[in-house]
């Protein structure tokens, strides 16, 4: 049998020839390998938000769904596990969160977890005095997600110690969840009444600019895998504890076999590679900003610029040296200031009537074309826009599909 010594004695080269997946091995060999193990000592801090993130699958999650039940077998404390949208907590994905072998190890032989109508319920069956088995059904906890908050003021959530969200970091492509932040405090606010409420939040290292990072005061940016820190929440009452997880090589290599993600694999930020400002060894250019967005949710500016570059290169002709200049103009973004914006074409969040401030990404693009006859569309398209970097390149992500998806409501 797999023990964690035997799996920690591993090299890095029988690790990689190891021919073995998670499926391979029974939840007793499991629990021995090197999962993340550090959740315990945040919690221990007394914290009010314990806030996890980092590669997939490296036991995170794992950890806090064992907290949830153990708190209720010890403390009769229930919970309230959310997702953002609706959809993440349907009666298929909740059913099997909690594993039947997790189950067991809490509570013990003959339970189980049954989820019916956004309710969690720990069910065993009890003899009477006759002999006669009785079904027990004991609600030891609720779902509600983010995008649901205004349908949830008023529910009722007795007995909540713990508020789980789990995924809060959005996937790349994933549609934005408008004031999310808004919603979620709502949620916890209906949650936390009469409870003496503690928050845990778990994510995969997707992006690093997340409003959720913004407003609890987290500068994900400056976290290295395995940092940890103990931080005051902006609103100078709340204890933070955070926690940039690792994932052991052993991990990676049981959990990544179908997949090349860093993210997965290393716990590595998922986003876009993005290729370096073309550029040759004597080129100089100029640069006219085009067009600034402000993000509201993780409060950035981007600016995006049309460069026009130069430089000469020799060649031989009839044996002369000949110069050859060379000129070419492509897009270019750049995180930037609030000082910093463009005279005629601004993305802002600001009601004003001002003829360069644009509230919706689609008439604001429509005039840059009339106007200047670049089609910001067509360029991206062709791949002929370019970032200073990847974390610029995430920030206009979201600035693209903040003002692309603006509810015309909030426009009037």
């Amino acid at each position: 049998m797999w023990t964690r010594k035997k799996f920690l004695a591993l090299t890095e080269e029988e690790i990689n020839n190891l021919k073995l997946t998670l499926d391979d091995l029974t939840y007793e060999e499991q629990k021995q390998l090197p999962w993340y193990s550090g959740f315990d000592k945040l919690w221990d801090s007394g914290a009010d938000y314990v806030v996890l993130f980092g590669g997939r699958s490296n036991g995170k999650t794992f950890v806090v769904l064992k907290k949830l039940l153990t708190q209720y077998r010890d403390f009769n404390k229930r919970f309230v596990y959310s997702r953002r949208w609706k959809e993440d907590i349907n009666s298929m994905a909740c059913a099997t969160l909690f594993k039947d072998d997790l189950i067991k190890e809490v509570f013990g032989e003959g339970y189980s977890i049954k989820y019916y109508r956004q309710t969690f319920q720990l069910v065993h069956e009890e003899e009477d005095e006759k002999g006669k088995l009785h079904e027990i059904k004991e609600d030891i906890g609720y779902a509600a997600a983010v995008s649901e908050a205004k349908h949830k003021k008023g529910t009722n959530y007795p007995n909540v110690g713990i508020f789980f969200l789990d995924e809060f970091i959005d996937m790349q492509g994933e549609n934005i969840l408008a004031n999310e932040y808004n919603k979620f405090e709502n949620l916890l606010s209906t949650v936390k009444r009469a409870n003496n409420l503690r928050v845990i939040m778990c994510a995969n290292t997707v992006s690093k600019y997340s409003e959720y990072f913004t407003k609890l005061g987290i500068n994900a940016d400056s976290l290295e895998k395995g940092d940890v820190k103990y931080i005051l929440h902006p609103n100078g009452k709340s204890k933070v504890a955070v926690e940039r997880t690792v994932t052991h090589p052993l991990i990676s290599h049981l959990v990544s076999t179908l997949t090349s993600s860093s993210m997965i694999s290393e716990g590595d930020w998922e986003i876009p590679a993005i290729d370096e400002i073309p550029s040759e060894e004597n080129e100089w250019g100029e640069e006219r900003l085009l067009f600034t967005a402000y993000e509201p949710n993780i409060q950035k500016y981007i600016g995006m610029f049309l460069r026009n570059s130069y430089w000469t290169s020799y060649e031989v002709s009839n044996f002369l040296t000949v110069p050859v200049e060379h000129e070419r103009e492509f897009l270019v973004i750049r995180e930037i200031d609030e000082a910093t914006r463009s005279s005629f074409y601004n993305l802002t969040t600001k009601k004003t009537l001002a003829n360069n401030c644009y509230q919706y990404l689609q008439p604001l693009l429509q005039l840059i074309l009339e106007q200047t006859e670049i089609d910001v569309k067509d360029e991206l398209l062709k791949g002929r826009v370019f970032c200073d970097n990847m974390h610029t390149a995430d920030i206009f992500n979201q600035v693209w599909a903040y003002y692309n998806t603006v509810n015309i409501r909030r426009l009037l």
